[in-house]
């Protein structure tokens, strides 16, 4: 809240001190706001499965829907911007030729409060026979990004070596409750709408698709306007299986 009287007007409290002094407090709050997001996610499930290598992997599409929504609640805005894309590595095998590339990004994160933002330095790679080990570079390293950042296990480990993984106890996800008969009808028209528009080489996953809207609302839309929020806040990647393609 801003201090004013009949003639003069103050900045608000934390910015009315020296640089120094108010810098360090809008570090401190962005700190504050990351560690919340930490509490608020704990861990990430594995959604995904890679049927030519036989192991189980967390999706992006999984990283960055759990992460904007908590990003959202505290309060946070991130971008992302790719600054060098290197030439890239061929590499010739059996099936052909694989090209690797590595970008050099910068990820912001913006407190949405105070205005105050911290960028940090990032590389991403990629690898791919066709024209997706650009895409793969990026996607790597956004998701890679947001799970180090904020400190999220995924239970794997790079130095594990011919040890067979160990399963944690995950916490238990709260669980649905059942739709009722109006909202039934308006997550019916919305499964079609989201059909209508799924990419190709990919499918419409009803699952994924009640577990995205009850993680971001907890509540079933019962009205039009609530369809049309889901609508807005649910990408049509958080809610599709891609198939016919190996996704790391």
């Amino acid at each position: 809240m801003m201090k004013q009287n009949s003639s003069r007007l103050f900045l608000p409290d934390f910015l009315d001190k020296p640089a120094n002094v108010s810098e360090g407090l809008v570090t401190a709050k962005l700190a504050r706001k990351k560690n919340k997001v930490i509490k608020l996610i704990g861990s990430i499930k594995k959604t995904g499965y890679n049927e030519y290598h036989d192991y189980s992997f967390v999706e992006e599409a999984e990283v960055v829907r759990v992460l904007r929504s908590a990003l959202n609640k505290a309060g946070l805005s991130l971008s992302v911007s790719a600054s060098e894309i290197s030439p890239p590595n061929i590499i010739k095998n059996e099936q052909g030729e694989s090209y690797n590339y590595t970008i050099k990004m910068t990820i912001t994160l913006v407190d949405t409060e105070t205005g105050y933002s911290e960028s940090y330095p990032w590389l991403g790679m990629g690898s791919d026979s066709s024209d997706k080990a650009l895409y793969k570079a990026y996607t790597s390293g956004v998701k890679y990004f947001l799970l180090k950042n904020f400190l999220l296990p995924t239970y794997d480990d790079v130095e594990r070596d011919n040890v067979a993984p160990v399963n944690p106890e995950m916490p238990p996800e709260p669980e649905m409750p059942p739709i009722d008969k109006n909202s039934s009808k308006i997550m019916h028209q919305l499964k079609e709408d989201y059909q209508q528009n799924t990419p190709p080489g990919a499918r419409f996953d009803t699952d994924r698709f009640h577990h995205a809207v009850w993680a971001y609302f907890k509540a079933w839309p019962s009205v039009n306007a609530a369809a049309r929020k889901v609508k807005e806040v649910i990408d049509i990647k958080e809610v599709v299986v891609w198939e016919g393609s190996i996704k790391c």
